[in-house]
């Protein structure tokens, strides 16, 4: 019940960080659940909580970029008027939107792949979640792993694309973001 209360968001924080002796700086919430009405109540408790980013922006069916950016961003708080201190990151591609669903897979694997050559063509950011689980490649995930290499070896091959994990992205965004940081000036 954490996605509900920032005291269980905090425990469970520390619970892991304890448990897997290192810091967690980021998150995606289990279905994307976080307050869909209501999303900067989730992101403060993210904030409040001491994560520094939030994969769960997505579409729950579908590829694509569900905020309209494929670019990390700080969320707006209305209420507030100021945006929240935590980067949202939208995950584009999950392998369910792939491999489950009614639409044939090759469709869905060509309409991935070419989201993924705009979003590298744009120099934009694109993440995928392949669940942990289906690196078995078998059973109920057979071929899972299979589609994901076909998919990166059909896009990648040849270009320039940096592979990395959120953490290190948001590094290198944060001191990109500071040297093109504007000041108000009166």
């Amino acid at each position: 019940n954490a996605k509900n209360n920032l005291d269980e968001f905090i425990l469970s924080k520390n619970y892991l960080e304890e448990k897997l002796n290192t810091t967690i700086f980021g998150l995606r919430h289990h279905y994307w659940a976080y307050d869909w009405k209501k999303p900067y109540l989730t992101y403060r408790k993210h904030e409040n909580a001491g994560f520094r980013y939030d994969l769960s922006t997505a579409w729950q069916d579908d590829i694509g970029f569900k905020a309209g950016t494929s670019l990390p961003y700080f969320p707006w708080d209305p209420v507030r008027k100021r945006p929240i201190k935590l980067y949202s990151i939208n995950t584009s591609i999950m392998d369910g939107h792939i491999l489950l669903g009614n639409k044939p897979k090759r469709i869905k694997q060509m309409e991935a792949s070419r989201l993924l050559k705009e979003t590298l063509n744009e120099n934009g950011v694109a993440v995928l979640d392949w669940h942990t689980e289906s690196a078995i490649n078998d059973f109920c995930f057979k071929n899972y792993l299979d589609t994901l290499e076909d998919l990166l070896e059909e896009v990648v091959s040849g270009s320039k694309f940096w592979i990395t994990t959120p953490k290190i992205l948001l590094e290198h965004w944060h001191e990109r973001r500071k040297k093109f940081k504007s000041e108000v000036v009166s």
